[in-house]
């Protein structure tokens, strides 16, 4: 595991020329997988669990054909309401970043923004724009033309994509990027547990 307090200094010196954050949504501020879980345990595996979650995919994760995987992702945004913020300190933590940078929300979900935008609203989180792509590898392509120096991810696709493209990826431990995450592989990706550490990264 790199050293978390060095990893920030190392940054802050390399990286200062972009005041815009991308932060993804879904497991990054939406704990969208928590209802995703209830599906597939009610519908296709009844002991599914986050520890046998190791895959990004729910497919490769659990044996559910992608279009019933596609369907449970889309299914977990059907009723927002259930859908309930990764950690309770989100907002706060938002809120001071956007003091000194410009907050995009940065998507490849299955879900309408008819029912993600105004969850967000509801959920006191607030951002300056919604970038709402078709697939996870059009995220790092976004950097040039939306001057995006900082990524928010959960996916180790994402964060070595923005990594390889020279920008600064932050990724967020989840059981399905846990191995990755232990381990000493790529350094340049910046690797936090927790909001909190967001924003010590940003904000010391």
């Amino acid at each position: 595991m790199q050293n978390f307090n060095l990893n920030i200094f190392l940054w802050q010196i390399l990286i200062v020329e972009s005041d815009t954050i991308a932060i993804d949504l879904d497991d990054t501020i939406a704990d969208s997988s928590a209802i995703a879980l209830e599906i597939i345990r009610k519908e296709y595996v009844p002991d599914a669990s986050f520890e046998k979650w190791k895959y990004y995919s729910i497919e490769k994760s659990f044996g559910i054909a992608e279009v019933h995987a596609r369907s449970i992702c889309s299914r977990a945004w059907e009723n927002p309401e259930r859908i309930k913020l990764v950690d309770p300190s989100i907002p706060k933590v938002v809120d001071a970043l956007r003091k000194t940078h410009n907050i995009y929300i940065v998507t490849a979900t299955i879900g309408e923004e008819s029912s993600f935008i105004p969850w967000l609203e509801r959920k006191h989180v607030s951002f300056d724009k919604v970038l709402h792509v078709s697939n996870m590898a059009e995220k790092a392509l976004l950097n040039k033309k939306h001057g995006i120096g900082f990524y928010i991810d959960d996916s180790q696709l994402v964060a070595e994509s923005v990594a390889a493209a020279g920008r600064v990826a932050l990724l967020l431990r989840k059981s399905w990027n846990a191995d990755f995450f232990d381990s000493d592989r790529n350094k340049s990706i910046v690797k936090v547990r927790n909001w909190k550490e967001i924003g010590d990264f940003f904000m010391g």
